[in-house]
């Protein structure tokens, strides 16, 4: 497990990694730097295929974290390189978290993509993306021919819906304040806000097999599906939700606490490692 930054340079990424000093001042960590860990087999590589994980925003990256890094240590043992790292804005990434937006956020992904075919020599790579991140994924990576498969594990479809869903009454915390609005302690700036209400996963973009877990089965999940048949593209759904199911991402008895469900991450975990 390694942990590093990659920078991000005009929609371009520098691949010269500047390895973690604890030392180094947070102030002078340039605001295009991407905080990355690049799980390498501790032996030798088993798949021709590496693993990209994306992340979701806010209090649902916290909840999310373990689960993820359960997955990329399990696939480390197994012989099958993979990355995950913070958007810049987030976690330990360079910038202000009131200065991360979409459009930043899929230029990182595309940057984190990039540097890991170039690390790995991969000729192929899977997705597994939760929240924000599957929405992230599927219009950032369509252009990647090494792309096989996305997995997504309770996607936002639609940037709009997902802004209407951090205004219900199951949000902890929301709070007005110098101009932006902070859910759970996390702010969306008017950028964020404006960009995201724009951003939409449109179901004919990813030519790739996507597999999507735990989604409620709402008029736009079912629209999405529905128009990826019609286009005769490859989808799965597992763990289906009812339209009214309330999320628990961000509720009151369960902020702080992990998302962690076994079927769901049992079953992409057998997902990823297969060649």
């Amino acid at each position: 497990m390694k942990p590093f930054f990659f920078q991000i340079e005009q929609q371009e990424s520098t691949f010269e990694p500047q390895e973690v000093n604890k030392s180094y001042p947070v102030s002078e960590l340039s605001a295009c730097a991407c905080y990355g860990v690049f799980h390498e087999p501790t032996t030798h590589f088993v798949a021709d295929h590496a693993v990209l994980f994306l992340y979701p925003w806010g209090q649902e990256y916290v909840r999310s974290h373990r689960g993820i890094r359960r997955l990329a240590m399990e696939l480390q043992e197994k012989g099958i390189p993979s990355l995950r790292f913070d958007y810049r804005g987030t976690g330990d990434s360079g910038g202000s978290d009131q200065l991360f937006s979409i459009d930043s956020a899929l230029e990182d992904a595309k940057a984190a993509m990039s540097w890991l075919l170039e690390t790995t020599g991969a000729r192929q790579v899977k997705v597994f993306a939760v929240r924000l991140g599957s929405l992230i994924a599927l219009n950032a990576l369509a252009s990647f021919e090494e792309l096989t498969d996305v997995i997504c594990w309770d996607p936002i479809l639609d940037g709009q819906q997902y802004l209407n869903e951090l205004s219900g009454p199951h949000i902890t915390s929301r709070l007005e304040k110098a101009g932006m609005t902070w859910v759970n302690g996390y702010p969306i700036s008017p950028s964020f806000h404006d960009g995201l209400a724009k951003v939409k996963a449109h179901p004919q973009t990813l030519h790739t097999n996507v597999v999507i877990y735990g989604a409620p089965q709402t008029s736009i999940f079912k629209k999405w599906i529905a128009d990826r048949e019609e286009a005769h593209l490859p989808y799965e759904v597992e763990h289906a939700q009812p339209a009214d199911t309330q999320s628990e991402w961000g509720t009151v008895n369960t902020v702080g606490g992990f998302v962690n469900p076994t079927d769901i991450l049992n079953t992409s975990l057998t997902r990823l490692i297969q060649h």
